[in-house]
């Protein structure tokens, strides 16, 4: 359950370095375009640069540099003169009833993310989970003669290293949510 909790919290801090890395490209949207395209961005920034890294042998085990530079990051991003209005200019009453309405909607993926996985969750025990925990074992993504799915384009399955590097599977399916 902390894995999840640090992924979550790991999400929240990209978004914030995200907004303000991307923040050129969508000064024009609205505020919560804005944090959702630049919280994808991140995501998939981070997913990419695991690939690179990955593809050094070793390179995999620098799992704690990637959380702190993004933490470091979000912390400034947060601290700087913000550019994003987080009440999206609705009344205080509407904005409550927002956000009990989206954590009502994540209490059910929340489960999915905290139940352990079973035989009915095929694709999370056939590459998602198995193939980045293999390539977190040993250090660097490698193919893997006896698993195809290792030959899959893993951009978003990468952000999976991560997760099971501070948190285990629950930590790596909190990124689904």
């Amino acid at each position: 359950m902390i894995g999840a909790f640090i992924t979550l919290l790991f999400c929240g801090f990209l978004t914030l370095l995200s907004c303000r890395v991307f923040s050129r490209w969508t000064s024009d949207l609205d505020p919560a375009e804005r944090l959702g395209i630049s919280g994808i961005l991140g995501l998939g920034a981070v997913g990419w640069i695991t690939f690179f890294l990955g593809m050094i042998p070793g390179g995999l085990r620098m799992g704690y540099f990637i959380l702190g530079a993004v933490v470091v990051g979000g912390l400034t991003a947060l601290t700087l003169r913000p550019k994003i209005d987080l009440t999206f200019g609705v009344p205080k009453g509407i904005r409550l009833a927002m956000m009990a309405a989206i954590i009502l909607v994540a209490i059910l993926p929340l489960t999915a993310v905290l139940a352990p996985s079973d035989m009915m969750d095929y694709d999370s025990l056939a590459y998602h989970l198995a193939v980045t925990k293999i390539w977190l074992n040993t250090g660097h993504i490698t193919f893997l003669p006896y698993d195809h799915h290792s030959n899959f384009p893993l951009v978003v399955d990468n952000l999976y290293i991560w997760g099971q590097f501070w948190g285990g599977q629950f930590g790596a399916k909190a990124f689904s949510l």
